[in-house]
């Protein structure tokens, strides 16, 4: 009787942990995404081990304990909330994580879109173009350019404008 309490009590806590929801504030919010660019899965390593490398990994913030990390199986990539600006910067700089004194993951990182901000993308870039002369190359009389990034080698770029919907035409 006492083992299967301790096992309902078990499952409910590892429910609620699955079920936590990133915590609400009135301060902006940044979501930044890290992708693994090595055949790495992200899922293996702990949570603890990962949190603790990606807040020391970029500049220390005072809102540390704000923070929320997500793993997400399917796509292999880990999704970190974060209400510093300065944090989030030093997210989106990061090109590696080293989680033990001999493994080193290699990744990529972007912001993804929150509310008032959506996306387009623009086909026949130049594939040589950084992220950030990219975003300074782009205009549009509409709507305020956030970011800007190539996806693949083929001249295809990801463009997070502010507002709901993507504006009709953007210069290159």
């Amino acid at each position: 009787m006492d083992q299967s309490v301790a096992h309902d009590s078990r499952r409910r806590r590892s429910l609620e942990r699955r079920r936590k929801k990133f915590p609400r504030s009135m301060f902006p919010s940044y979501l930044i995404t890290l992708r693994p660019t090595t055949r790495v899965t992200l899922v293996s390593v702990s949570e603890c081990l990962l949190r603790t490398t990606l807040l020391a990994a970029a500049a220390p913030s005072e809102l540390h304990h704000h923070v929320a990390i997500r793993t997400n199986r399917e796509s292999n990539t880990v999704t970190i909330e974060t209400y510093d600006a300065q944090h989030a910067k030093g997210l989106l700089r990061l090109s590696s994580i080293r989680i033990l004194p001999n493994q080193t993951i290699l990744i990529t990182a972007h912001q993804t879109p929150g509310k008032g901000m959506c996306r387009g993308v623009i086909n026949r870039v130049d594939p040589s173009e950084t992220a950030e002369s990219l975003r300074r190359a782009l205009y549009s009389e509409s709507h305020h350019i956030i970011a800007a990034r190539l996806m693949g080698k083929r001249g295809a770029c990801l463009v997070t404008f502010e507002g709901t919907r993507p504006p009709r035409t953007i210069r290159y």
